[in-house]
C-alpha cells in the first residue's frame, strides 16, 4: 500500500497524514525491531533502510544482532537469528 492508502484506510485527515508520513519517514533511520518476521519480510525492512543482512538459521527470527530503536549507520550489518 502507498502511504496515501494507508492514511486514507485509517481514516486521516490531512494534518493527522502530514504527521503520520513524517513519522514513517523518520522511523527509516532507526533500526526496526523484526522479531517474529519471516526472513523475506525482515531482510526487505533492513536493506531499505540501508543495512546489510546476514541471517543463521531457518524459520522466524528470534533474535538481532542490532538493537531495535538504534540509529541506522548505512551499510552497517545486522545478523539476524532464525528459529
Amino acid at each position: 500500500l502507498l502511504l496515501s492508502q494507508i492514511s486514507q484506510n485509517a481514516g486521516l485527515g490531512t494534518a493527522d497524514k502530514l504527521v503520520f508520513e513524517k513519522s514513517l519517514k523518520e522511523d527509516e533511520g532507526i533500526v526496526p525491531n523484526v522479531i517474529g518476521m519471516g526472513a523475506r519480510d525482515a531482510v526487505y525492512l533492513l536493506e531499505t533502510r540501508g543495512l546489510k543482512v546476514r541471517i543463521k538459521g531457518r524459520g522466524k527470527v528470534k533474535g538481532q544482532s542490532l538493537s531495535s530503536g538504534t540509529k541506522v549507520v548505512k551499510g552497517q550489518s545486522i545478523m539476524l537469528e532464525m528459529g
